[in-house]
């Protein structure tokens, strides 16, 4: 798929780089253009559980802070994690 046709998707998908579920808020790079997209803990359903290396899909939402990742559905979880991360 190329950046072009990608743009002008509804659905975008990605890897959980970094999510810390203390903080509620994390990064997702977008797998297509490498744009990092901010996560923010109220943008998740309840049940939604984000690990670093999470294969996701989400739709970008614009606001005054910037883009940020929203109706995030995780595509893939990662088998297996390190103790110390994520």
């Amino acid at each position: 798929m190329t950046r072009n046709t990608q743009k002008n998707q509804s659905r975008w998908k990605g890897i959980v780089q970094y999510y810390d579920s203390q903080k509620g808020f994390g990064i997702i790079e977008g797998e297509a253009d490498l744009r990092a997209i901010r996560v923010h803990k109220k943008d998740l359903d309840f049940l939604t559980l984000l690990h670093t290396g999470d294969e996701v899909e989400y739709e970008i939402a614009h606001s005054e802070q910037g883009q940020r990742a929203i109706n995030i559905k995780i595509c893939r979880n990662v088998l297996f994690r390190s103790p110390n991360k994520g």
